[in-house]
């Protein structure tokens, strides 16, 4: 007789035991420093709905672990009592390495608690999950010794349908690329623990913990770069999606002068790029990085931009209206250029003029998400789940390696 979910163990509905009271506190205090920036103890009561007692105890374990510092005193009028001094998080208690495994290349970098990046490293691959991943293992392994502070762990990010909880790329359709087991490969090949997810769950984590939806209650991320996806979150957490399928926008069809063409061959980085080699804008080698740097000087190529954002808009406006967001976030390539965002905003906001609009929320500078998602994931499982007790016991165990001679 199979079993079913109602005959396992009863959910406890929420409730905490007493010894984890704490280190959920602990997550909401660090949560909110990472979304806010530095913010004085009082306020930081007043927020979480805590009296100042248990949030100055949790601030101080925070301290004792390294993981938060107290900034400089906030003067206040003269006779209005002590100055206030914020607490915040300290970047170089912990970092980590964010690798994100593009159709083409794969970009590395370094990234601070705090979601700034300190080093970043960019390499070509050839396709196959040989060559990217021994790249990606080589470049994490080089910017894991560029700076003494420890690294938490390593956030593997990549388009398609990623399943997270395996750490395995199940399906990315444009590399052809199917049951490769990233984790396995790069914890071996590093040393590190890995954490992956796909490009648009991930970059929706990184919303959520750096702040960029902060007081949002719900949003929708859009990437449309190679890939094009999204991913749904509520109250602070992103939905996961079954074995992490879904949210493929792939497919999502634009009548194109009376012809159907699915989004991938019409607003993609790679459509855009092959466009401009096609109209000799573009060498045949060149890139979509080549593209925006051309696009000030070359009216051609800045119409091609400008196009592929007004359609971009088309497809952002039709998700706003089938999931009445209270948000909408866009990153990635269709966001590279100044004009570029400014003509998707326009555009959205005409196509929703007699509707209900969310805000739009566009990650302007296009290429610090690719770090910055990585990262999110790594500080979410690694720890913000449950901060006291995974720094007491992972904290010792993190590989913490002397910073090379090489001037980064």
């Amino acid at each position: 007789m199979s079993t079913s979910y109602r005959d396992t163990e009863p959910e406890n509905f929420g409730v905490l035991r007493p010894g984890e009271v704490r280190s959920a506190n602990a997550s909401a205090v660090l949560r909110y420093l990472l979304a806010s920036g530095p913010t004085p103890r009082s306020t930081l009561a007043d927020h979480l709905g805590l009296t100042r007692g248990p949030v100055t105890r949790i601030v101080a374990l925070l301290m004792e672990r390294g993981l938060v510092c107290e900034g400089e005193a906030e003067p206040r009028p003269a006779g209005r009592g002590r100055p206030r001094v914020p607490v915040m998080i300290n970047p170089d208690a912990l970092h980590t390495i964010a690798a994100h495994v593009g159709a083409t290349q794969v970009t590395v970098s370094r990234v601070d608690l705090a979601g700034q990046v300190h080093a970043e490293r960019t390499a070509e691959h050839d396709g196959s999950p040989v060559s990217a991943l021994e790249i990606t293992s080589g470049l994490c392994n080089e910017l894991s010794r560029c700076h003494p502070a420890r690294v938490l762990g390593i956030g593997a990010v990549s388009g398609g349908w990623v399943d997270a909880t395996s750490g395995v790329i199940r399906d990315h359709p444009r590399l052809h690329w199917q049951d490769i087991a990233v984790r396995d490969v790069l914890e071996e090949a590093t040393g590190l623990r890995v954490y992956v997810d796909s490009a648009a769950h991930s970059h929706s984590v990184a919303d959520i913990v750096f702040g960029l939806t902060f007081g949002v209650p719900d949003f929708v991320h859009v990437f449309i770069g190679n890939v094009i996806e999204m991913a749904t979150a509520n109250d602070g957490r992103v939905h996961p999606g079954l074995d992490g399928f879904g949210g493929d926008l792939s497919n999502w069809i634009f009548d194109i002068s009376g012809k159907p063409l699915p989004a991938l061959e019409v607003i993609s980085d790679f459509a855009v790029r092959d466009r401009a080699r096609t109209e000799g804008i573009l060498r045949p080698d060149g890139t979509f990085e080549d593209l925006v740097a051309l696009s000030p000087h070359d009216e051609r190529a800045r119409g091609l931009i400008i196009s592929r954002a007004e359609r971009a808009a088309r497809l952002v406006a039709g998700i706003a209206t089938i999931f009445a967001p209270s948000a909408i976030v866009v990153s990635s390539g269709v966001v590279a250029t100044q004009e570029a965002v400014h003509t998707l905003e326009e555009h959205f906001e005409e196509l929703l003029r007699d509707r209900p609009r969310p805000e739009l929320i566009v990650s302007t500078n296009w290429r610090t998400p690719l770090a910055t998602a990585g990262a999110a994931i790594v500080v979410e499982k690694a720890l913000l789940n449950d901060p006291l007790r995974r720094t007491t016991e992972t904290l010792p165990q993190l590989r913490s390696v002397p910073a090379a001679q090489d001037g980064h």
